[in-house]
């Protein structure tokens, strides 16, 4: 079974096309089966995909290249990486990619990059970060058009703190009272009305923002270790630990999904959530 670390799909349900990557390669999910696709790069960590004019572009990211991208063509292209030659970690799409072609990408050591061309040439995006190896980021959904002024929040988790950007990524702020490591990020899909953002670090437990990830404060009897977070469409939220994924209707609440892997990192497709692992590839019910 490949190690999957990171998954994404092109198109919505029921058309979608779920992908995984990790140092195994890239692999498509057919059915229940993981088919290996040809790419460049020799090192994988993360992968994703953005709406293109002529049709989803698919990105992954690693070394020695950064990122690569596939478009329409079905060719693949590496990135150019503005100064820096450092494995990228995850790529995290702009809510509103499609028609601005921004995306941000954290990477073990230059800190975070971003594009505004779907991935084809990258810049560093550095004000305000002093932690350089970001190991998680995160978008707030769009704000609403009677929001104004209409920030595009963004957070990212480093090996020594959590930033939050309310400028898509062009300038960082730093999280006063948080200094572990964090590794998963996840925002709620009502983020401009309840400010709900979840943070997870690498020693154990669960941070929850209700202020739009200005403050956050620990979840309580919440000690296991999070390798990955999902905020929803409905609301709820999922958090994949060593012991299994359990889930919540409020981000405080939590109960175990009997039989559920330790997953790596999580995806909601249609009605079902896929997992990805030690185990490769599982797909559960969407737990309700």
């Amino acid at each position: 079974m490949p190690l999957i670390l990171s998954l994404t799909c092109t198109n919505p349900a029921p058309d979608a096309t779920i992908y995984g990557a990790g140092p195994d390669g890239l692999f498509r999910l057919e059915g229940d089966t993981a088919v290996t696709e040809a790419q460049p790069m020799h090192s994988l960590f993360c992968c994703a995909a953005v709406p293109g004019m002529a049709g989803p572009v698919l990105l992954t990211g690693g070394a020695p290249h950064g990122v690569a991208w596939r478009g329409a063509s079905d060719a693949w292209q590496a990135g150019w990486m503005d100064y820096t030659d450092v494995p990228i970690l995850q790529i995290a799409p702009a809510p509103n990619a499609q028609q601005s072609g921004v995306l941000l990408a954290a990477s073990d050591g230059a800190g975070i990059l971003r594009t505004t061309n779907r991935g084809r040439t990258w810049t560093l995006c550095n004000y305000g970060l002093h932690d350089f190896t970001v190991l998680a980021l995160a978008w707030a959904p769009p704000p609403p058009a009677i929001l104004w002024p209409a920030f595009e929040v963004v957070l990212a988790g480093t090996d020594h703190g959590l930033y939050r950007s309310p400028a898509a990524g062009l300038g960082w702020q730093q999280v006063a009272g948080v200094q572990d490591a964090i590794q998963a990020l996840a925002v709620s899909p009502d983020f401009h009305r309840s400010g709900a953002v979840l943070a997870a670090g690498e020693a154990g437990g669960l941070l929850r923002s209700t202020d739009g990830g200005r403050t956050f404060t620990a979840v309580p009897d919440f000690d296991a270790r999070v390798d990955a977070l999902l905020a929803r469409r409905d609301g709820r939220w999922l958090a994949a630990t060593p012991n299994g994924v359990y889930h919540s209707p409020d981000a405080q609440a939590w109960q175990l999904l009997p039989s559920s892997p330790p997953a790596l990192c999580l995806l909601e497709v249609d009605d079902a959530i896929v997992l990805g692992g030690e185990f490769g590839f599982a797909r559960i019910p969407a737990p309700i």
